[in-house]
Order: C-alpha cells, then structure tokens, then sequence
C-alpha cells in the first residue's frame, strides 16, 4: 500500500452513467479498492437507494444500510462495513420502499459532512437511472466519472446525463471511463466519437481516464464474491483502475462552491 496520508479535504468521486448493465458498481468496487492502495480511508457509497447491489459484489451481509441513516434509524458507524482490502462500505437496501427524493440525498451528504473525521476519498456508486434526484447526488461530488459502453444507447444516457449536470449544476468538467471494450485497441477512437458527439450537445470538457476490456475474470471474480484486485491482482484491467485511481487524484477538482457538497470545504 502506497498509504498517503493527507490534510486536505475529502475527495468524493461520483461513478455515474446514464442507464444500467454499464457495470457501474464494478467500476465503483474497483476503483474504491485502487484508492485504498493510495489512502488509508477509503469508503464506499452505494447510491443505488433501494437497488443496492455493492455489497452483493463484495460478499457482504450488512445489517443495516443507508436509507437507515436517512429515516435516523441508525448511525453511520452502524452502517459501514468494513472490507477485508481495508475499505469501508456503507451499503444500500435491495429492497425499494419509497422513491428517493433531493431530501434523501440532502441527509446523506449532511450526515457525512457532519463527521469529526471524513474519509480522504469518497466514491459513490450512483443510480441507474437518470433523473433529478440522480443528478443532484452527482453533483455534490468532487468529481464526475462518465462510465461509458460502445453502444448507442449508452452514449445518449450519459450525454443526457451529462447535460442535465452542466445546465442544472454548472458541472464544466467530465473523466469518461470506457467499461466492456471489445475492440482491439486503447479505446482512443471510440471516446473521439464520444466526445465529438457529446461536446455538440453539452457545454464541457470530456476526458479520456482509461478503458476497461470486456473480460471474463470479471464474472469469475464476482461468483467468487471477490474483486477483480483481489481474485486476479495482476490481471491488465485491475491495474488499469490503479493507474485511472492516481489520475483522478492528480485531476483538478471540480469547485463545489454555491451548491451541496459531500465535503465541509468547497472547491479544493
């Protein structure tokens, strides 16, 4: 572990991206987990209020989740789960009740800003579904991470998603993640397309963070109730989240100032 210990505030890393079956919540155990290789605190959020699916990919049995810290039924220290690679979760129901509304979102991010000792990185596991709700959550982060297929469909959710964060939240800056790549190069050309066709609609930057192939170990590794990190350490894609991990960190953070923010100090 690279453990490096830091003052500054709490870095919160939204993976996002319009629509389901991207593998948003195996990019967001990924990169948690690569975090936790630079920092020592390290938690992870599953947003998907309702439709948890974090601690099923991590072989957990939480016995309470977030929407318990939302109805002041528990604490986040009940909540959080600690994982054996050192980072902590705080899991989500898998069973719907009521619709998650800004409000629910509101008491999340104040109970984690509220706390005497914050996490160096936050990452959030955000919802399949594009809407205000999704959006808001979004955008109290630090940071936007775009998880991106090479179909159609996945390219308008996130373009849609993208422009909802820039218009309603002035979010001016995107990392895009290529996730299933089947083609037999970097993913270079694919996030050209990408980008060209998202920077007619939204009014932002889009960068390239990385491509993830589209790999069976994946699969493997979730029967298994494992992470790719930890099933196959030294396959090329678990080390591309280390590599996409240190980049987001080096990023210039996008200033949470005017709106909801996860950390207590904006725009760092």
């Amino acid at each position: 572990m690279e453990n490096q210990s830091t003052q500054q505030p709490m870095v919160a890393v939204a993976v996002a991206g319009g629509g389901g079956g991207v593998g948003r919540t195996s990019i967001a155990v990924e990169l948690a987990i690569a975090f936790g290789r630079i920092h020592e605190s390290v938690w992870l959020l599953d947003a998907s209020l309702g439709f948890g699916q974090v601690d099923l990919a991590l072989g957990m049995l939480p016995t309470n989740v977030i929407e318990d810290v939302c109805s002041g039924n528990a604490s986040l220290d009940k909540v959080m789960v600690q994982h054996p690679t050192g980072i902590k979760v705080l899991p989500s129901s898998r069973t719907p009740s009521e619709q998650p509304t800004v409000y629910t979102v509101a008491a999340i991010v104040e109970s984690l800003r509220e706390l005497e000792q914050p996490p160096e990185v936050l990452v959030i596991d955000c919802p399949a579904w594009s809407n205000e709700v999704t959006a808001l959550m979004e955008s109290c982060a630090d940071f936007v991470l775009l998880v991106v297929r090479d179909d159609p469909v996945s390219i308008q959710d996130n373009i849609i998603q993208a422009k909802r964060l820039q218009v309603q939240y002035g979010i001016r800056k995107f990392g895009v993640l290529i996730n299933q790549y089947t083609r037999n190069d970097n993913g270079a050309s694919f996030f050209n397309l990408f980008r060209s066709t998202a920077e007619r609609f939204v009014d932002a930057v889009f960068l390239h963070y990385g491509t993830i192939t589209d790999d069976p170990a994946f699969a493997k590794a979730r029967r298994s109730q494992k992470s790719l990190a930890e099933r196959y350490p030294l396959n090329p894609n678990a080390q591309t989240f280390n590599k996409v991990a240190r980049q987001i960190l080096m990023s210039p953070f996008t200033s949470t100032d005017g709106r909801l923010s996860f950390s207590k100090v904006s725009g760092h």
